[in-house]
């Protein structure tokens, strides 16, 4: 009964068929790889890459030639520094000089060092340019102790002459000692020499007695 015995049986819906899948899409059992190599060999020659150029061979580098380790030399004989610092005294040796003239417990800033650098290396120029021009002037080429001194006093640093003589003294005798202990040591390894060449000299031969023979007839 009901409205379901009035419209009678129903018809069953039509099943929908399944759609292809696309090739792209794999299936089971079936390898998509394999079409790779066609498509490859399909391509058209333009869009394959062509191999890159083989780099250019490389030179060795050029040997730059050795500096020299010396200034050098202006046309009226002063020096050319390659750096600002070269012509500077070391800063460790002015730091000594500096540390014996404080007091032990006394430090010494590096802003204090490198200013003493800079006047002790201007200070030494200046001394030696006055010296030198005095030793050009006296026709010498060779610049001495005693030149440095003389253009102490030339400056007008009186006050430092004095110690510079006692310094220059010292020096004096340090080398006549030095030079004397040189000569005595010279003088030693000649006479060894000279007694080692005596003792290798080979004695000479001692000679046959004279016998009657060498004599001839004797008187009777």
């Amino acid at each position: 009964g009901g409205v379901a015995s009035l419209l009678g049986p129903r018809a069953p819906a039509p099943r929908r068929a399944a759609a292809p899948l696309p090739p792209s899409q794999g299936r089971p059992g079936h390898d998509i790889t394999s079409a790779a190599p066609d498509a490859r060999r399909r391509a058209p020659a333009e869009h394959q890459m062509e191999a890159p150029p083989p780099p250019p061979p490389q030179q060795p580098p050029k040997k730059k030639p050795p500096q020299s380790t010396q200034p050098e030399t202006a046309e009226d004989g002063q020096t050319l520094f390659d750096d600002e610092l070269d012509r500077l005294l070391p800063v460790g040796t002015v730091a000594s000089v500096m540390r014996a003239a404080i007091p032990p417990e006394a430090k010494i800033g590096r802003d204090a060092r490198e200013a003493a650098q800079d006047c002790a290396s201007e200070f030494v120029a200046f001394v030696a340019s006055e010296a030198s021009d005095a030793c050009a002037a006296a026709g010498r080429r060779i610049m001495t102790g005693r030149d440095v001194v003389d253009a102490v006093v030339r400056l007008g640093f009186d006050r430092q002459a004095a110690p510079l003589e006692a310094f220059l003294a010292t020096c004096v005798e340090k080398r006549r000692g030095e030079n004397k202990v040189k000569r005595a040591k010279r003088a030693k390894v000649v006479a060894a020499q000279a007694a080692a060449a005596a003792t290798e000299e080979p004695a000479a031969p001692a000679q046959p007695p004279l016998g009657p023979a060498l004599l001839g007839p004797q008187p009777i």
